[in-house]
């Protein structure tokens, strides 16, 4: 699931400049095993500084990802509104 997150994540790093990247975290979402890493960079096109998240898994030869996305100063009620939110995902 590492390299899959690695990948997802990467479309985001080509976007940005000065990137900074959590490594990855595994954790359980309603029972599912998810990695799920925080990231941080410029979008040079807005110049503006953006913060996120990714959780991604795997379910047989599903890829699932779920993240969330915003811009300085008020991101960080934003991303813990949205990871909040990830974190009733369910399978059904």
């Amino acid at each position: 699931m590492e390299k899959e997150l690695d990948e997802l994540l990467e479309g985001f790093h080509r976007r940005r400049s000065n990137w900074t990247q959590t490594s990855p975290e595994r954790g359980q979402v309603n029972g599912m095993t998810f990695v799920r890493s925080y990231w941080s960079g410029i979008d040079p096109e807005k110049q503006a500084t953006m913060h996120g998240f990714m959780y991604a898994t795997k379910d047989s030869s599903t890829l699932i990802h779920l993240s969330s996305q915003d811009v300085e100063p008020h991101y960080e009620h934003a991303l813990k509104l949205a990871e909040a939110a990830v974190l009733t995902f369910k399978k059904k």
